[in-house]
């Protein structure tokens, strides 16, 4: 038979060590659930003020409120939706990037240079483009398996081409309104 000799002052160190182990423990997942109500309240504000709030003229101040309370329901749904699909962080990272990013990257710049700058309603509408065609040729890469064309182009990169053509087609239509607009 196998035994274990140990002193009193092993078993201290070893009941030490398993405490310690128990703290970080405890330490980690309150960490976590705070984490998790910081990114839920505020993808619900950001949902209540960012969007109802600044797209609907109608909404009140009165009215953040109620919003904010159907942007934790929608956010807190949506999340549970994303890990169980996606249960590997990595791919849920490369998801959200390979998706929003198109929608994202010309708006950005073009609030920066004024150049390039374009009606909102175009703005818009260019965000919810690349959007949708990343989606889109996201989905039909998961449909069409061993397709060579969809397998080796990204959905980001499908995205970009889109919003990068809408917005130089909504750049030359509005010089060529403002240069109308110069001549009458």
């Amino acid at each position: 038979m196998f035994m274990i000799n140990l002193s009193l002052p092993d078993i201290i160190v070893i009941a030490l060590f398993f405490a310690g182990v128990m703290i970080a423990g405890f330490i980690g997942a309150i960490g976590k659930k705070s984490t998790l109500n910081y990114f839920v309240f505020m993808s619900a504000d950001t949902f209540s003020r960012d969007f109802v709030f600044r797209l609907f003229e109608s909404v009140g101040e009165s009215q953040v409120r109620k919003y904010t309370y159907i942007g934790i329901i929608i956010s807190a749904a949506l999340s549970v939706i994303l890990a169980y699909y996606f249960p590997s962080v990595v791919n849920l990272w490369y998801l959200i990037g390979s998706i929003c990013i198109p929608g994202l990257i010309m708006p950005m710049i073009s609030a920066y240079y004024e150049k390039l700058r374009i009606r909102p309603g175009l703005i818009i509408f260019e965000m919810a483009a690349g959007i949708a065609v990343s989606v889109t040729w996201y989905i039909l890469r998961k449909i069409f398996t061993g397709n060579f064309i969809l397998d080796i182009t990204e959905p980001m990169i499908v995205g970009l081409v889109i919003t990068v053509i809408i917005h130089i087609i909504s750049l030359v239509g509005e010089n060529n309104s403002k240069i109308m607009e110069e001549t009458v």
